[in-house]
């Protein structure tokens, strides 16, 4: 089997931002990877300048929760540091549950 035709390369700064912020964009992110066909999928962090801790920690959810091999390449040092931060304040990752839209109730 060859492994180059079982691995997609995604530009993170392309698919997501350059400023990587919001949950619902990693979940986003990861509703891509996981339609993907390739079981194997790398994410080309080039060009990335910002992760907010809120997105780490989606980012880390999911890939917990992801069938898919993911691999990490051309991480900035703050990047990096950012996942590594959440990691281990969080732990083990635990399912983040959005909120509900709002519903107007009438009593």
């Amino acid at each position: 089997m060859n492994t180059l035709i079982d691995k997609k390369k995604v530009y993170m700064a392309n698919r997501v931002a350059t400023h990587l912020a919001f949950r619902h964009k990693a979940n986003d992110l990861f509703d891509f990877i996981n339609q993907c066909n390739e079981k194997n999928i790398e994410l080309d962090f080039s060009d990335v300048i910002t992760m907010s801790g809120s997105f780490a920690h989606q980012y880390l959810i999911n890939k917990e929760n992801s069938k898919k091999i993911i691999s990490e390449i051309n991480m900035k040092p703050n990047i990096k540091k950012m996942l590594d931060v959440v990691q281990k304040r969080n732990g083990k990752p635990k399912k983040v549950i959005e909120p509900p839209e709002a519903i107007d109730v009438i009593i």
